[in-house]
């Protein structure tokens, strides 16, 4: 059990990181200075996906990421108004938590399965 809260507080630890270091390359690059949250929040999801899949060998998983990267960031590209950048975002923050919860339903299963 002790092993889980390290690695919680790694991860945790990483992401903080992650998001000073990717706050630097905004205001670098792309002259963006406000600090916007749910940017981190939407990377942080996606490296908890991420995670999920490759710890337990869902390779498909990964296609379906790549899939929702391409078809959401296309939209943006499309369009220039907030309101459809907005819905790209919820989209995928959409997608992306219900695929978690469903990995977590597989392990679920599998660990319960296991058990009997």
């Amino acid at each position: 059990m002790n092993y889980w809260i390290e690695y919680i507080a790694l991860f945790l630890f990483s992401e903080c990181l992650l998001a000073i270091f990717f706050r630097i390359l905004a205001t670098i690059y792309y002259k963006k200075l406000p600090f916007d949250m749910k940017i981190v929040l939407i990377g942080t999801i996606e490296r908890i996906f991420i995670i999920l899949s490759l710890c337990n060998n869902f390779p498909t998983g990964l296609v379906m990421f790549g899939t929702l990267k391409v078809g959401t960031r296309l939209k943006v590209h499309q369009s220039n108004t907030d309101e459809e950048n907005k819905f790209s975002n919820y989209y995928l923050i959409g997608n992306l938590i219900s695929a978690i919860v469903a990995i977590l339903f597989v392990l679920l299963f599998n660990y319960y399965s296991d058990i009997s």
